[in-house]
């Protein structure tokens, strides 16, 4: 996911993802956006969920949850 590429999306609240090959998520990607911005996945294990969450981490919000 590219640098500020959802940066200040106040309304963006929840984002699927259908596969499993997110890599990268740039500085800034998720910056300005909701408390409680959620990212739904189908099929993933829990391991690869957690993992996902730190690179979703990088992103600027912290808060981001993984379902």
């Amino acid at each position: 996911i590219e640098k500020n590429a959802f940066s200040g999306c106040k309304k963006l609240n929840t984002i699927t993802l259908k596969g499993k090959n997110l890599k990268t998520v740039q500085s800034n990607a998720f910056k300005g956006t909701t408390k409680n911005l959620t990212f739904k996945t189908k099929g993933m294990k829990k391991s690869q969920k957690d993992k996902l969450l730190k690179i979703l981490k990088k992103g600027g919000n912290k808060k981001i949850k993984v379902k």
